[in-house]
């Protein structure tokens, strides 16, 4: 996804060589890896809230974001929180 200059992960089961790991039942994934959250618009707002509080716990220097529009509309904007 390089016109979006992110990355997306594709998770196999066994996992593939140096890539992300499963522990516990949960994906672990470096702090650093993380440099943003999107959040879709119809999140519940309390669903929301209580990620945007793990998010500061694990994550602050992540931005975060609302992302509004995409298919079928014709443009995508992200509204930063």
């Amino acid at each position: 996804w390089s016109d979006e200059k992110e990355y997306r992960m594709v998770l196999t089961d066994p996992p593939v060589e140096g890539g992300p790991t499963i522990l516990k039942n949960r994906l672990h994934l470096l702090p650093q890896m993380f440099t943003g959250v999107y959040f879709g618009f119809r999140i519940e707002r309390n669903q929301r809230d209580a990620l945007l509080r793990s998010i500061e716990k694990s994550i602050p220097h992540a931005k975060r974001y609302v992302v509004f529009g995409g298919v079928p509309f014709r443009e995508v904007v992200a509204v930063e929180l």
